[in-house]
């Protein structure tokens, strides 16, 4: 089954940012971005994009990004690697401990 779909606008990717002791982190006072990007073809993979998050519910951490119709764009059933930055007003930065890789299905023709 697909998480994505080809250039739908409705799909939301929403995480909760912890540390690699698994403790949930308050954002409130920081800068959420992800970086991601997915084969748009067997082999052929797009460039890197970065994206601010929203925050939903910063102090527990919970932030999301809703795709545009332009953000995915692929021909097949394919993967894509997804990872989240917090950027803390005081230069503190913490990537994502794993990666999230999701399917990115093509629309049906």
């Amino acid at each position: 089954m697909a998480d994505l779909v080809s250039g739908d606008t409705g799909s939301k990717l929403t995480v909760t940012i912890k540390d690699s002791s698994g403790a949930v982190q308050d954002v409130t006072s920081g800068t959420v971005k992800m970086r991601y990007r997915y084969e748009k073809k067997r082999g052929e993979w797009s460039a890197p994009k970065e994206v601010t998050m929203t925050k939903e519910d910063a102090a527990n951490g919970v932030v999301s990004y809703t795709f545009a119709a332009a953000d995915l764009s692929v021909e097949n059933n394919d993967q894509g690697a997804f990872e989240a930055d917090v950027f803390w007003d005081d230069g503190t930065i913490l990537t994502s401990k794993n990666k999230i890789t999701l399917t990115v299905r093509g629309k049906v023709a």
